[in-house]
């Protein structure tokens, strides 16, 4: 009876909220355009991230472990419809985005890389393959005192990986209560939403009622209720 409840998805969830690295990547190998030998190749360069996650995880509980697709050129306008459908695919009709940003038009006006003030790229851009990443979602979470985004993203700021994070963990995602489980903001990109203060916001995950959310902040704001995640390499 005991084995058969330690296979029960309950017993296997990391913290109670993330599916073990396995899992994941069973999941991403059905994804489109992923090859199996990207899957290889993340797994033999991503040996001693794992090992860190592994003995370090068990300290953070909102330390998340993720497998992220970079296809073809890496390109942000191109990579965020992609992860945008990989979410969609995961809660369906319980999905919302907001149009605005994200329904038409993602092209590189509307979407890039968190760049410096001359206009560098500053976070890491990988092209054409798998990585497994070690994303913190509850990185600079301050529920007392608040966080500027713009105060503290910087090169290790996670990008996509947020948005594969939700694809994988909707476990995690239904958790996101804004007090013990925070919004979660990807400041390693950055949005330029019509109508609105061009590259001023960044995309963000979050639940409101049984939605899972792909909507976006002001970089400028104050934040109580979301992490500014951010990567390990």
């Amino acid at each position: 009876m005991l084995v058969t409840m330690r296979k029960h998805d309950a017993f296997r969830l990391i913290h109670g909220r993330f599916r073990p690295l396995k899992d994941k990547l069973e999941m991403v190998r059905s994804w489109p355009g992923v090859k199996g030998g990207m899957i290889d190749s993340a797994q033999k360069e991503a040996e001693s991230r794992i090992a860190r996650f592994n003995a370090e995880s068990q300290n953070n509980n909102m330390l998340n472990i993720v497998v992220s697709p970079y296809l073809g050129d890496g390109l942000a306008h191109e990579l965020l419809p992609y992860a945008r459908d990989r979410m969609r695919d995961t809660f369906g009709t319980d999905f919302w985005q907001w149009d605005l940003a994200y329904a038409s038009g993602i092209d590189e006006n509307r979407v890039r890389y968190l760049q410096d003030e001359g206009g560098n790229t500053i976070v890491p851009v990988y092209r054409d393959c798998v990585r497994i990443e070690v994303v913190d979602l509850g990185a600079h979470f301050n529920r007392k005192d608040g966080t500027v985004a713009k105060a503290v993203r910087g090169k290790d700021s996670a990008h996509f990986a947020v948005f594969y994070a939700a694809a994988q963990d909707p476990d995690w995602v239904r958790q996101i209560d804004g007090d013990t489980v925070p919004w979660v903001l990807a400041c390693g990109l950055e949005l330029n939403v019509p109508d609105c203060d061009a590259w001023m916001d960044s995309p963000s995950v979050d639940r409101h009622s049984d939605w899972a959310r792909l909507d976006a902040r002001r970089l400028d704001d104050w934040f109580y209720f979301t992490s500014l995640s951010v990567l390990w390499e």
